[in-house]
C-alpha cells in the first residue's frame, strides 16, 4: 500500500490540507490570506477524488470519472454543512461568490486527480 505511488501523493495531499487549514485556523490565515481558502478547497477535491478513486476503484478505467465527481459532491456537501452550522452566513455579503469559488476549486481538484490518475496508471 504505501509502494503505490498515487498513495504515496494522496498522504502528501492528506498532510498539506492539514498543514494550511491549522495555519488557516489557528495562524489567521484565513482573515489575513485569501487565497489560502483557495488552496484549501483546491486540495481538498485533489485528495477527496483521489482517496475515492484509489480506494473503490483501482484501475477502472473510468475511476477518472469518480475523481470529478466526487470531488463536486463531497463540496457540495461541506458548503450545505457550512451553511447549517452557520445560518447568518448567508446573509454576509460575498457569501455566493464564495461558495461558487469553492465548488469550482473543489472541481478543478478533481479535474486534477483525474489527470494525475490517468498519467500514473496508463
Amino acid at each position: 500500500m504505501l509502494k503505490d505511488r498515487f498513495f504515496q501523493i494522496l498522504l502528501i495531499i492528506l498532510t498539506s490540507i492539514a498543514l494550511v487549514h491549522f495555519f488557516g485556523l489557528y495562524g489567521g490565515g484565513y482573515k489575513n490570506i485569501w487565497q489560502l481558502d483557495v488552496v484549501t478547497h483546491f486540495l481538498g477535491g485533489v485528495f477527496v477524488g483521489g482517496i475515492l478513486v484509489w480506494c473503490f476503484f483501482g484501475r477502472s478505467p473510468h475511476a477518472y470519472r469518480i475523481g470529478i465527481l466526487s470531488a463536486l459532491v463531497i463540496g457540495i456537501g461541506w458548503e450545505i454543512f457550512e451553511v447549517l452550522a452557520d445560518p447568518f452566513l448567508t446573509s454576509e455579503p460575498g457569501y455566493a461568490f464564495d461558495t461558487t469559488k469553492d465548488l469550482i476549486m473543489d472541481t478543478l481538484g478533481g479535474f486534477s486527480v483525474a489527470y494525475l490518475f490517468l498519467s500514473l496508471h496508463k
